[in-house]
């Protein structure tokens, strides 16, 4: 079995889904499956640190609608030059315009298998950045018709909310939320004996994480006069960081301390670092929400936003799930109230929960979801209706037009 990865340049992202694939690719390694990953070119000072990976660097394509993410401009002749029809190829699920060339592989290779990565959640992202290019709304219908009519063979997803709507469509799913624990492996119970507070938040800095409503938050704190002291450490960089701090009033900007970038296995020291430790979420776009689940890893209690996903994540006996702000600080005053049994015993529930999503399980479930996918027949022995996605081709014939461009 071989498996071929088309991303875009996870090596500039510093976390989440391209992480994960660097990592996995490390494990297969470590259990000798063969691999390939072609994605755009790394900045010269990185190529030495994946000198050793079995990487094909293709010139980089900026999407026309999502800014600073570049993807390979894939060429057929040249993905022909690197198959022999049997491999299994995962791709980003969003970059429907590989689809076309998916296609006439897969009309040429009948065992090749295409497995796309649903990573996110591209309904929320469609109204905050999408809305100005109307072939995105072909994209979901695409991908579905693809899974129905077996030419993608099965998909890989992040959540339990997309991986419930994609069974509708296909069986072959896996949902592969994962936490990295030995980046994370570091777990201790603070005291809370006074009122100093270290609110965390961790991640990208961007419109859909919601960041804005957490400031509102400690804003409310302020104007109420709540009796604690806090620090507020943001950590992460982001597109909407600058228009932010704009917002802040000096008065609450005091009691922030910016990290900006910061190199992802570090931030296990400044959890150590601190004290009397808050993790806040208020994302409601999320299909996982990573960085709330190490928090839990490292014995942070966690209050996030009340909604579906969280609902499903996380429970009053490992989480704190708050509406609003002024139920948010009900909620904060009765965590403070706890007594310290009661405290350390939601935090080992938090932690507990998290353990679900260790990575090596997720990619012990991953690899042999692959092979499974590998080894049925069942795909290839049931014939696939090429020309009844012609009306796709169609559809997405501008993209064959503007790789070439």
């Amino acid at each position: 079995m071989k498996i071929i990865f088309i991303l875009h340049n996870i090596f500039e992202i510093k976390n989440g889904v391209s992480s994960k694939y660097i990592r996995f690719i490390d494990y297969l390694i470590k259990n000798k499956i063969d691999y390939l990953l072609i994605t755009t070119f790394i900045e010269k000072e990185n190529i030495k640190k994946y000198s050793n990976y079995n990487i094909i660097y293709e010139k980089g394509i900026e999407l026309p609608f999502y800014k600073n993410i570049k993807i390979p401009n894939l060429n057929i002749d040249n993905i022909y030059s690197h198959i022999k029809g049997d491999e299994i190829i995962i791709f980003n699920g969003e970059l429907f315009i590989y689809y076309d060339i998916f296609i006439l592989l897969r009309k040429h290779y009948s065992n090749l298998k295409l497995i796309p990565n649903w990573h996110t959640n591209y309904d929320y992202y469609f109204q905050l950045y999408f809305h100005h290019f109307p072939n995105f709304n072909i994209l979901k219908k695409s991908l579905i018709d693809h899974l129905s009519n077996n030419i993608f063979n099965g998909i890989i997803c992040t959540g339990i909310l997309m991986e419930k709507y994609f069974k509708s469509y296909t069986n072959q799913i896996i949902n592969a939320n994962e936490i990295c624990v030995e980046d994370f492996n570091h777990f201790k119970i603070d005291k809370y004996e006074d009122n100093q507070l270290n609110f965390i938040y961790t991640g990208r800095i961007s419109i859909e994480k919601n960041i804005e409503y957490i400031f509102e938050i400690l804003q409310y704190i302020i104007d109420i006069k709540y009796n604690i002291e806090f620090k507020f450490h943001l950590i992460g960089d982001g597109p909407h960081l600058n228009q932010l701090k704009k917002k802040i009033k000096n008065e609450l900007l005091n009691h922030i301390h910016f990290y900006d970038e910061i190199n992802y296995s570090n931030i296990i020291n400044i959890y150590k670092n601190l004290d009397n430790r808050l993790f806040i979420s208020t994302s409601k776009s999320e299909t996982f929400g990573k960085s709330s689940m190490e928090a839990c890893h490292c014995g942070i209690p966690l209050f996030i936003i009340d909604c579906e996903l969280n609902n499903l994540l996380y429970h009053e006996n490992n989480a704190f799930l708050f509406k609003d702000k002024k139920d948010f600080v009900k909620q904060l005053t009765f965590f403070l109230n706890m007594n310290t049994q009661m405290k350390e015993l939601l935090i080992h529930h938090a932690y507990e929960n998290s353990l679900q999503y260790d990575q090596d399980k997720i990619f012990n479930k991953l690899l042999l979801f692959l092979q499974n996918i590998n080894e049925n027949k069942n795909n290839n022995d049931k014939k696939i209706n090429i020309n009844k996605m012609g009306h796709l081709l169609k559809a997405f014939k501008w993209s064959l037009n503007f790789l070439e461009s």
